[in-house]
């Protein structure tokens, strides 16, 4: 959600409007087909990590591109917005809450982007908007790292040797 956020705020309002519209509609498509594509955690740190990356790389440019990330990104999060099973009307309730408060949400981190962007127009704060995409892209990207690590590497089997009663304890919780 960051990462859009940061992505859709490098834009002006009037520019911004198409992701914003699109994340709405995407979210609703997400639910809707939330069944058919399940949960990805690889796919939104993917996405989140593109998201990033042209925020970071191109702000404020290639609005075609921040529409996609966008679509998509709305697509993700309308699929693991939906309550788990349960009473109708506690599954109706979470779920439209999940739906406004992401749609609040995005919106909120585009208007602090915009205010900020437009209150301070020092030459640092671009570069500092850059940075925090930076991060929050390299963040998702070592997450989409671990997806892929295997469960022991081999700094556990050096802690096993050395530490042999705390390998006992670790082994013990896997």
């Amino acid at each position: 959600m960051l990462g859009l956020g940061l992505l859709v705020g490098s834009f002006p309002p009037l520019r911004a409007r198409w992701p914003l519209g699109v994340f709405l509609v995407s979210m609703i498509v997400g639910m809707l087909v939330s069944s058919l594509i399940g949960e990805s955690n690889l796919a939104m740190f993917a996405t989140t990590f593109a998201a990033c990356a042209l925020a970071a790389l191109a702000p404020g440019h290639l609005l075609p591109l921040a529409i996609a990330f966008t679509a998509i990104g709305g697509i993700w999060m309308g699929s693991i917005s939906l309550a788990d099973p349960g009473p109708l009307r506690d599954r109706t309730i979470t779920t439209l809450g999940a739906f406004i408060g992401a749609n609040l949400g995005l919106l909120f981190i585009f208007g602090i982007s915009d205010f900020v962007r437009n209150r301070y127009t020092w030459p640092s704060v671009p570069t500092a908007f850059r940075i925090v995409a930076a991060w929050v892209g390299a963040i998702s990207l070592l997450m989409l790292a671990l997806l892929f690590a295997p469960e022991r590497t081999f700094v556990y089997f050096v802690a096993k040797v050395l530490f042999p009663r705390w390998s006992q304890l670790v082994d013990a919780t896997l």
